[in-house]
Formats: C-alpha cells, sequence, structure tokens
C-alpha cells in the first residue's frame, strides 16, 4: 500500500469515527481510486482485490464489494476472510441465499479460529434475520 493510499484510509476512518461520514467518504474515494491503480498493474493480487473491497464496503457500494471479493476468491479460494466480508455484502443487499453460503463457508475455514468464531457468529445472526423477517 502506498503512502497516499495509506494517508487516505488513515483520514477516512479517522472522520467516520466522529461520525462526518460525507468527509469520510471522499477520503475512502480517493484511497480506492489509487488501489484501482495499483490493480491496473496487478489484477491477479487478492489482498490488494480484498482491501479496496473493504474501502468499498465503507462506502456502502456493496455490489462493487462482492466484485472485488469474486475476483480474490479466484485467485484465492481458501482465504476465509474473503468468503465472511463477502456474505456480510450479500446481506447487505438482500441476497440471503448467497449470504449465508459464504458464512458457512468462512465459519468452516481450517486456517483461522477467531475467523471461524466471528463467521458462525454472522451465520447464526443472519439466519436467526432472515427467519424473523423474510420467511
Amino acid at each position: 500500500m502506498n503512502e497516499q493510499v495509506a494517508n487516505a484510509v488513515s483520514k477516512g476512518y479517522g472522520y467516520f469515527r466522529l461520525g462526518l461520514t460525507d468527509l469520510a467518504h471522499e477520503y475512502f474515494k480517493t484511497a480506492i481510486e489509487e488501489m484501482t491503480k495499483n490493480l491496473s498493474s496487478s489484477a491477479d493480487n487478492a489482498t490488494d482485490h480484498y482491501f479496496r473491497a473493504t474501502l468499498k464496503y465503507e462506502t456502502g457500494d456493496y455490489d462493487s464489494v462482492i466484485s472485488d471479493l469474486d475476483i480474490a476468491i479466484q485467485v484465492d479460494i481458501h482465504n476465509p476472510t474473503y468468503y465472511d466480508l463477502r456474505g456480510v455484502a450479500h446481506f447487505r443487499l438482500g441476497n440471503w441465499t448467497k449470504s449465508t453460503r459464504d458464512f458457512r463457508m468462512a465459519a468452516h475455514s481450517h486456517f483461522d479460529p477467531q475467523l471461524r468464531q466471528q463467521a458462525a457468529l454472522h451465520l447464526q445472526l443472519a439466519e436467526a434475520w432472515i427467519q424473523e423477517n423474510v420467511e
């Protein structure tokens, strides 16, 4: 991550925590633009796609989050972090089946016990909410 991206991200999260979301989104957008430039030279970098997806998530662009994570997962199919965030984005868009599928993928990972717990909690909460509000 270059220094300009790091500064934009730092300021974006700082403003976000202060409740100044419009200002935060401007910094996130700057960071997304810089990450996009980075990806033009290394399109198969799963980590950069994931990082850009996290920034897009902060701006509420959930369709783009999913697109970036689709690419990251194609490159690194075994990273549960990608599935968990994609599950959250699907949930935000009302894609219940895709959301719970991604949470299950992350929850059954053998790589990171802490992430497994987080994904299992996301799955449990999503299923409970869907049962109460959708079915």
